[in-house]
């Protein structure tokens, strides 16, 4: 071995941890060329209790009772996790006294584990003292060995599928789960390291058939008080094909009623990955009584149709392979999936359905996907698709891998799924984002319940399931159903071929643009016209791949068949008829933004099936300028501050959506403008975790700039937040008049003064915290309205009001913007390096 395994790991191993709060990047892991941050929970300690004791929480109270700086254990602390328990900690607990708790804990007998909480988005991850290590291709078995025998790691289980990566525990606090990860991730023998998590994810919801009339999903008939027609046109399809029982799709969930009487006749054996609950009635891939979930999204990819009772799934006659990777609201381990995921492709299945995910990114996750894409049907690839979520925000993992088919919702009425969207369900919204496929029915979807009453209704159906988690399983029955007619598609074909036969441009127009959007992808799945397409005898071109190069897009392919022509067309729109046996074209006039590109051959006047790329064109843009729609008030201060770079010799790109950026590292500073109340926008969870991936992972910028009046001390506080040092004081009042400059370390805006005549309303009043500065004051009544912060690694500045409201005088919006810049890097930043090439997209091809 080039490193010495001892020096790295085994006093690692017998060291005492420390509970860092304070810094980040202890509650990370790598993963790609970046880290995974998480947002450690600092109320409560998770504690696992070992099996078989007669009374748990008993037990584990006469343990706390010898433990300072703990509250009170109620039943309610109890999870569905079996044996994991939810322990508070006193407020007033500091750091040395966390960690004497975990010791304490994690050496009780009647303990089996304790650790830390974390949260990543809505999702609560919990490290279990083991690791997944994914071992270098180039490794013999004899060095793998002995990594894991120098370390002091001990072997738990091998996943061949993705071969080498191997389970491994150690003794002790599960927070040493993260500096084990870095320690053999630092081994020229790992490829990566990273925690095995618990993860409490958050949910994701013309036959006889007597309750066919109910599907709007299928036949939209405006049941629902929706739009006659906004449906995926199932029962068009139904002409040409029902599906095939040669095709099964794996139900990746908690498990489902296998034996469900419209689900009966279909089903095949499935698999149960689950080791800390025992398999339902001792069958595989049965769901617990009151785990409804799995059993819904089976109804709509495969209840059988036309048997008298119940519903019809999209694909009547397909089977469906029950894998439970969860229980009692989608309570897993990462461990759990990678088994879920890589066990049905290694037994038959063709289609993958997930209605799951909000958790952090996992590279050994990824590569089970990987797995089922690669390697699935003969080499074929199976059609993996996965939930976008729920939270009305980005698309979460694991959706977000690439080699994920991400799924959003429509509602009746043919609109991205949203709070006010026509179904009248005002709590969710589908994510969105760059990386979503398409969309498809789910809200009011009428399915099949797991029998009896532990399910969404007390009978054998429910006509309220919801979510991506219906959507999902809408879109695993579409591919299956295309599956059944054409076998011999590849998994890129198959994403392909629905990305193009989806209804494009039946949404608002204001989100379904021509060509992909980031709100509906390519649009909302049309089964019929899916179907139609494989009846093409002319086979498309392949291998498409879309690149930038500053300001212009290359593309290149390879035909599959003899062409008279070719044609490319730009977001729907064609942009080029070229020579048949033309390979590769240059679009000068891309623009910016998401761009996607379609590219098909002709034989005469019949097209072949066709290609897609997307690419996301930045056009050589230095800053981000970010300004939510809602904070479009009577000032327009993303305007504001994209003019004042301008007149700084800097390129702006604005944005309204933080999300239509694939990737915040591009720039060297972000500007956000949150705006003033009423017209303000407040920050999510997901939106902080973004900025503050951008601010901390070392891959692009490290400079951020936030202004808006409600941020600081009446919105709720974010992880990105606590990186300005800034401390609300008070919710603010509407007289600002003046902006005076005040020295600061490291950042001297003495001597120059604006006049303000913004919004000038709730102006937060601002304090400082830990070494950050005050650097923007009122005159009069005086109270502090902006902050710089060095954080080191990353440079913070935070304004209270709008930069759009000054009024240029003898100093100007461009001179504020131009003093920011100056406190970011000491003298007004370059322009970054142009990059090679944007965002390029994976090449699809059909």
């Amino acid at each position: 071995m080039s490193r010495s395994v001892s020096a790295l790991l085994v006093a690692l191993l017998f060291s005492t941890m420390a509970i860092s709060q304070d810094t980040d990047q202890r509650w990370s892991y790598p993963y790609g060329d970046g880290r995974v941050s998480l947002v450690h929970d600092d109320g409560i300690i998770a504690v696992k209790m070992i099996a078989g004791l007669e009374d748990e929480r008993g037990s584990l109270l006469a343990e706390l009772r010898t433990i300072r700086g703990v509250g009170k254990v109620e039943d309610r602390d109890l999870q569905e996790y079996p044996g994991l328990w939810y322990v508070p900690v006193d407020g007033s607990a500091d750091r040395r006294m966390r960690e004497r708790i975990l010791d304490r804990l994690s050496a009780a007998g009647v303990v089996e584990f304790a650790g830390p909480v974390f949260h990543y988005r809505e999702a609560v991850m919990i490290p279990r003292p083991e690791v997944i290590v994914t071992f270098d291709g180039s490794v013999d078995d004899e060095e793998i060995r002995a990594v894991i025998r120098q370390s002091g790691l001990r072997f738990i289980k091998e996943f061949p599928a993705i071969d080498p990566t191997y389970l491994l525990g150690y003794e002790g606090p599960t927070s040493r789960a993260f500096e084990i990860s870095d320690a053999l991730t630092e081994l020229e023998e790992v490829a990566v390291a990273e925690p095995n998590f618990i993860h409490d994810l958050p949910e994701m919801a013309t036959p006889n058939d007597p309750l066919f009339p109910d599907q709007w999903d299928m036949l939209n008939t405006g049941q629902t008080g929706g739009t006659i027609g906004a449906d995926m046109k199932a029962a068009a399809a139904w002409d040409i094909s029902t599906g095939s029982s040669s095709i099964v799709v794996a139900v990746i969930d908690e498990g489902v009623d296998v034996d469900h009487p419209d689900l009966l006749a279909n089903m095949v054996a499935g698999h149960d990955a689950v080791t800390a609950d025992p398999t339902p009635g001792g069958i595989p891939g049965n769901a617990n009584s009151t785990d409804g979930h799995g059993t819904c999204c089976a109804g709509i990819i495969a209840a059988v149709g036309n048997n008298g009772i119940g519903v019809a799934g999209v694909t009547w006659n397909s089977k469906i392979m029950p894998v439970r990777i969860g229980f009692g609201n989608f309570w897993t381990q990462t461990d759990w999936i990678i088994d879920g995921l890589t066990w049905p492709v290694d037994n038959g299945a063709d289609v993958l359905s997930n209605s799951w995910g909000g958790g952090s990114a996992s590279t050994s996750i990824q590569n089970a996907i990987v797995y089922g894409n690669t390697t699935g049907r003969g080499g074929l690839g199976c059609a993996v698709f996965f939930a976008s979520g729920n939270e009305n925000s980005a698309v979460s993992y694991p959706a977000l891998y690439p080699e994920s088919i991400a799924v959003g919702a429509s509602s009746p009425c043919d609109e991205r799924k949203s709070p006010s969207s026509c179904d009248g369900e005002t709590w969710w919204g589908s994510n969105y984002g760059s990386s979503l496929d398409f969309v498809a029915p789910g809200p009011l979807t009428t399915t099949v319940d797991i029998a009896g009453s532990g399910g969404y209704s007390s009978t054998d159906y429910t006509s309220s399931f919801n979510g991506t988690s219906s959507a999902t399983p809408h879109a695993a029955g579409a591919g299956a159903l295309l599956l059944a007619v054409a076998p011999d598609l590849t998994y890129d074909e198959v994403r392909t071929l629905m990305r193009q036969t989806a209804d494009d441009q039946v949404g608002p127009p204001s989100e379904d643009t021509a060509g992909f959007d980031i709100y509906m992808g390519y649009g909302r799945i049309n089964c019929e016209t899916m179907l139609l397409a494989v009846a093409s005898l002319i086979s498309g071109p392949t291998n498409l791949t879309c690149s930038a190069s500053g300001a212009d897009v290359a593309l290149s392919w390879t035909n599959g068949d003899s062409y008279s022509q070719v044609e490319v067309s730009r977001n729907g729109s064609v942009i080029a008829t070229l020579a048949g046996s033309s390979t590769s074209y240059t679009d000068t006039s891309a623009g910016v933004g998401n761009i996607s590109y379609g590219v098909r051959g002709f034989q005469g006047s019949d097209p072949s099936s066709s290609a897609s790329c997307s690419v996301f064109m930045t056009g050589g843009a230095t800053d981000l300028v970010w300004a939510p729609a809602a904070a479009a008030g009577t000032v327009a201060g993303g305007s504001a501050i994209s003019a004042a770079l301008t007149a700084n010799g800097r390129s702006p790109l604005v944005v309204t959506t933080l999300d239509a950026v694939p990737s915040l590292d591009t720039f060297e500073t972000v500007w956000v403008n949150l705006g003033i109340y009423p017209s303000n926008h407040v920050l999510t969870s997901t939106e902080s975790s973004s900025l503050d991936d951008f601010l901390t992972n070392g891959v692009g910028g490290n400079f951020l700039y936030m202004e808006g009046g409600d941020t600081w001390a009446y919105d709720s506080a974010t992880t990105v937040h606590s990186r300005f040092g800034i401390s609300g004081l008070s919710d603010g009042t509407g007289d600002l008049s003046t902006v005076n400059g005040a020295a600061g370390t490291g950042c001297d805006l003495a001597g120059s003064s604006w006049s303000y005549s913004g919004e000038n309303s709730w102006i937060d009043h601002l304090g400082t915290s830990g070494a950050s500065v005050v650097t923007l004051t009122n005159s009069s009544p005086a109270y502090n309205v902006g902050v710089f912060n060095d954080g080191g690694s990353y440079r913070t500045f935070g304004t209270s009001f709008e930069i759009g409201g000054l009024v240029d005088g003898s100093s100007t919006r461009a001179s504020m913007v131009a003093s920011i810049l100056n406190c970011f890097s000491g003298s007004t930043p370059p322009p970054p390096a142009a990059p090679v090439a944007d965002f390029s997209a994976t090449p699809t091809s059909g």
